[in-house]
């Protein structure tokens, strides 16, 4: 199975750990005599929380201790508004100073719960049993692991490394490692399971590799070794019973992954129900996240605090580069006690980002992990907390929407680009392209060429060319531009001879319609006809159309239209049908576009055509698509400039005084009524038996 479609079982899983999040709400400011004395001297530092909602006596939170906390997380303790010392089961203690407390209260207090850590010299003490819910922690499988028997596996897990993470959970259903790499680790499950009755339980276990679990301590389950064949134990068959009470139970499962993502499951079949079935998450009683409203650090007058939370991830497929993967991330800094802000804020996120903001959403243009510090201000002092945050992906935020990807622009708006890694701004570039976002991507460029010595060649060459064309519309910089073409031209190798003539292509698309240098256009399009090789018939053949259309602008017909025709003459381009079926398959598309109002797409059509029958574009059937095409677009300028370039060689009977009619509703569009007239005028006056007079006659009535 791909590892998207097994990351997207999950989904379902992970929904109940994200309402818990949403749902845990937002704390108000404390007030004074809700502020506790401080309790526990030997600790420098302290977060004030509340409480969630009772949920059959779990709390839980993270703290995010960095290194002002013991690694094992011995030295924190929780002291409840009225004093009392709250039992307490630090589950995880990741690599980065992030510790996911545990707190066994049945009848959470109202008030303030002061969290005390920083005593390296505290003893530890044996965790508190979890009383409810259910718990999931992944870490890495340690070098010669033996997985055969439960007392091994036990070992095994003993000698592991610092967890990558871990979250409460609804059940044991799963098949990656979400908070880590998806091979080589170790899944633990803790918590409490609901027995509905008494009587005998039967509990299995489905996984691909070992596995084990265990009621009250005791191991109930044992399935060792590696490489399992999973179907052979779908219906109960490596399987144990337990004769038990109603109520609650410890409950763990440990399972390990070797070589890649897999499969483990806890089934059980209750007394009186004949059928397994996976333990469902309704056995496991939901627990509630506490919420951090304040810090302080003992005998300062100032704390720098903060809590992080992932909120969104979304990933962009990159030409060339993969897949932008990008993590948002709320930040906030605690206030003080009783709500006060310091003075002063300053957050550098790590990846050269910085922020100003008590409360910044910072969006990571890669996972991984990066240095967050916090630096807080009073009148009294600064402090600055340093913590490596692990901005990894979000396993149940795998919809990549529309609008998901406009949020992540507006939040990518703050990004200084200036300060950002070549690394990072490269995937900004990616995302501004796929979100066709001219302004802000021109920005990250010009920041990238200003890095040109730090990145490949040939992305270097794109980025200044994106540059370049920038430059030319809507800058009309032109001379920035053109001296970019010309830096791009002159840095190609001799074996990039198909780049280079793209580069003299656009070079004389300056030239000729923007600048109107009419002999520097047609130079620069002559060097691409003799430099193209025999078989690169595309550039040739592009030249020559461009090589003709400055003839044409410069009113020397026959010259264009000996350019067209040599253009025209190249058999490999032509259609294996008739001429007159092909043209008139893109007639009838074209009328169809105009028919249908859009313009734009009869413009792409009649490009088709004119490319594979350059001749035809002097011919007035196909400069009148092309006036009544950009009308409907409202390309006026267009319209006036076809019209005027017709009208100064052609003598089509039919197309002449259309010409005319088109070029007068142009005129009047734009506001030119005088100009508007002549027009109208031209065509009763020397086309008297065109069909075009009523529409002319009509138009000067209006104008009247």
């Amino acid at each position: 199975m791909p590892a998207s479609e097994l990351r997207r079982r999950n989904v379902r899983a992970l929904g109940v750990l994200a309402v818990l999040l949403l749902t845990a709400g937002r704390a108000e400011p404390l007030v004074a005599q809700d502020v506790p004395p401080w309790a526990v001297p030997a600790c420098r530092h302290r977060r004030l929380l509340t409480a969630g909602p009772a949920a059959a006596g779990t709390q839980w939170f993270w703290l995010e201790a960095g290194g002002r906390a013991r690694s094992d997380g011995a030295d924190i303790a929780l002291i409840s508004p009225s004093g009392r010392a709250v039992p307490l089961n630090v589950f995880c203690s990741t690599a980065e100073g992030r510790h996911l407390v545990i707190a066994r209260e049945p009848k959470p207090e109202k008030g303030a719960y002061a969290l005390y850590f920083g005593n390296p010299g505290a003893a530890a003490v044996a965790p508190a049993p979890i009383s409810s819910g259910l718990f999931l922690k992944t870490l890495p499988i340690p070098r010669n692991p033996d997985v055969d028997t439960w007392p091994a596996a036990e070992r095994t897990l003993l000698r592991a490394a610092e967890p990558w993470g871990a979250a409460p959970w609804p059940q044991v259903f799963d098949a990656v490692n979400p908070f880590g790499p998806p091979a080589d680790y170790i899944s633990v499950y803790e918590g409490v399971i609901q027995c509905p009755k008494d009587g005998d339980y039967a509990f299995a276990t489905l996984s691909d590799d070992a596995s084990f679990l265990l009621i009250d301590g005791s191991l109930v389950v044992e399935w060792g070794g590696r490489r399992h064949a999973i179907d052979s134990a779908r219906r109960g068959e490596k399987s144990g019973t337990r004769t038990l009470k109603a109520g609650p139970h410890a409950f763990k499962y440990v399972s390990f992954a070797f070589d890649g993502v897999k499969r483990c499951a806890a089934s059980w079949k209750p007394p009186d129900r004949p059928n397994w079935e996976i333990i469902p998450a309704s056995a496991f009683a939901p627990v509630a996240p506490m919420k951090a409203v304040a810090a302080e650090e003992q005998g300062q007058p100032v704390a720098a605090d903060f809590v992080a939370e992932r909120v969104s991830y979304l990933e962009v497929e990159a030409p060339q580069r993969g897949v932008v993967a990008m993590v948002a991330v709320q930040f906030s800094a605690l206030p003080g006690p009783r709500g006060e802000r310091p003075a002063q804020l300053k957050w550098e996120f790590g990846d050269g980002q910085t922020s100003l903001l008590p409360a910044p959403l910072h969006v990571y243009f890669a996972p991984g992990k990066y240095r967050v510090s916090l630096t807080a201000a009073a009148p009294g002092g600064a402090q600055t907390f340093l913590l490596s945050y692990d901005a990894r992906l979000l396993w149940n935020d795998l919809e990549f929407t529309e609008a998901k990807r406009r949020r992540f622009l507006e939040w990518t708006a703050v990004s200084q680009p200036e300060r950002m890694k070549t690394a990072h701004l490269l995937a900004y570039r990616d995302f501004l392209k796929e979100m066709s976002s001219p302004l802000r991507l021109f920005e990250v460029n010009s920041e990238l060429d200003r890095r040109r010595g730090d990145l490949p060649p040939p992305v270097a060459s794109a980025v200044a060319q994106e540059v370049a064309e920038y430059n030319t519309e809507p800058l009309r910089k032109f001379d920035v531009a053109e001296k970019y073409y010309l830096q791009l031209i002159e840095s190609c190798g001799k074996e990039e001879v198909s780049r280079r003539l793209d580069l003299r292509i656009k070079l004389g698309d300056l030239y000729f319609y923007y600048l109107r240098d009419f002999d520097r256009a047609l130079k620069t399009y002559t060097q691409v006809r003799d430099e193209s090789p025999k078989d690169d018939v595309r550039h040739r053949r592009q030249a020559l159309i461009r090589m003709g259309d400055v003839e044409r602008d410069r009113k020397r017909v026959d010259d264009a239209r000996r350019l067209y025709a040599q253009a025209e003459a190249e058999p490999s381009v032509l259609p294996r049908q008739p001429r007159p079926v092909v043209e008139g398959r893109f007639r009838q598309e074209t009328e169809f576009h105009l028919a249908q109002g859009n313009g734009e797409a009869a413009l792409n059509t009649l490009e088709q055509w004119l490319w594979i029958y350059p001749t035809r574009r002097l011919e007035g059937d196909t400069l009148v698509f092309r006036l009544k095409a950009n009308l409907l677009a409202k390309n006026y300028a267009e319209v006036l400039k076809h019209a005027d370039l017709f009208l100064s060689y052609g003598d089509d009977p039919d197309a002449v005084p259309m010409a005319n009619l088109l070029a007068g509703r142009a005129c009047a569009e734009s506001g030119d009524k005088a100009r508007a007239r002549v027009h109208f005028q031209t065509v009763l006056d020397k086309w008297p038996e065109s069909p075009a007079v009523k529409d002319a006659r009509a138009a000067l009535d209006r104008l009247k």
